[in-house]
């Protein structure tokens, strides 16, 4: 009650909520059901796949000032799933998450990606709306089928013809072979939650599950621990931020982010509330995108009561009201 009445009390707070230039938000959840995400995390016993559900779920609480559709894709093997079209009911969409379950195959992260973004920029077309993708996975791209559009060698730096070089440019341009960045930025924004197991399993990480090959090959590459810093995690980085979004790095032997926690220090308080509030009312830019928790480019209550259903959590802090 105390934080309800603290919001109210700031004059203009509640009541200024200015308009983005966007009238809706389009978004797919695209989900990674390979063999990998089965690895069970080393600090709490969970599936990879469950806490991404379980953050999923939470991107879609976040709720939206803007009219927002929702779609939930997942990948495996060299192909992907559409489990629930676009809608505006978010319990059909809690209902699609729920009913999905990992599986043991390999990682089309290029070819998945790139139809999602060829699927948003195709949906409702006469509304000027934010695109945007909500990538889970712990894998790099290895089964992607050949001559798709976006499937090509392995090069962190993007070389070109790299399927990184290709996603990149689909998301900026939505045509894999046009590297111009539109004057108005990426066409396609990119929220990702990466996974990933940074410590050999002598030294506390987890025992990473095999992905397994249509044709019974066991690929080896997803088990193979990553650096956070390293040239993948910096390439996940490297477009989520351009695009305007976020990477979340999940590590196996670290608590489980919280959506609300802005500053990101592994505890919802009372400095995330008042980051909140010093934007609250304000659109993005001018407001410091931190604050904008679900993303729709207004800082407004939806932020405020994500803040306020997480305190608490990020498993760094131990607070109470």
């Amino acid at each position: 009650m105390l934080l309800g009445l603290l919001v109210s009390s700031i004059p203009g707070v509640v009541m200024a909520q200015p308009v983005p230039a966007f009238k809706e938000v389009h978004v797919i959840f695209l989900i990674d059901r390979s063999g990998s995400m089965t690895t069970v995390r080393s600090l709490d016993n969970r599936q990879r796949f469950a806490v991404g559900m379980q953050m999923a779920r939470e991107a879609v609480e976040a709720g939206s000032s803007l009219p927002r559709y929702m779609a939930v894709w997942s990948f495996e093997n060299n192909s992907y799933q559409v489990h629930q079209d676009f809608t505006d009911n978010p319990q059909l969409i809690f209902n699609a998450l729920s009913a999905l379950q990992a599986g043991l195959g390999t990682t089309p992260l290029a070819y998945s990606a790139c139809e999602a973004v060829t699927r948003l920029r195709g949906f409702r077309t006469h509304v000027f709306a934010q695109k945007r993708i909500e990538l889970s996975s712990d894998g790099q791209e290895n089964d992607s089928p050949v001559g798709s559009e976006c499937q090509g060698p392995d090069s962190p730096a993007m070389d070109p013809q790299s399927w990184q070089w290709k996603v990149r440019n689909k998301l900026r341009t939505g045509n894999a072979q046009n590297t111009n960045v539109p004057p108005t930025g990426f066409e396609i924004v990119s929220h990702i939650t990466f996974f990933g197991s940074f410590l050999s399993l002598r030294d506390g990480g987890s025992d990473v599950a095999p992905e397994v090959s249509r044709d019974g090959r066991v690929v080896a590459d997803a088990s193979l621990p990553l650096p956070p810093g390293g040239p993948f995690v910096r390439y996940l980085r490297a477009i989520a931020e351009e695009s305007g979004g976020r990477l979340t790095v999940v590590e196996d032997n670290q608590p489980v982010p919280a959506l609300a926690d802005v500053d990101r220090n592994g505890c919802v308080n009372n400095v995330d509330l008042d980051l909140v509030l010093a934007n609250f009312g304000n659109t993005v830019p001018p407001g410091d995108k931190r604050a904008d928790i679900n993303g729709d480019l207004i800082v407004d209550y939806n932020d405020y009561s994500m803040v306020i259903s997480q305190w608490g959590m990020g498993g760094r802090c131990n607070v109470t009201f």
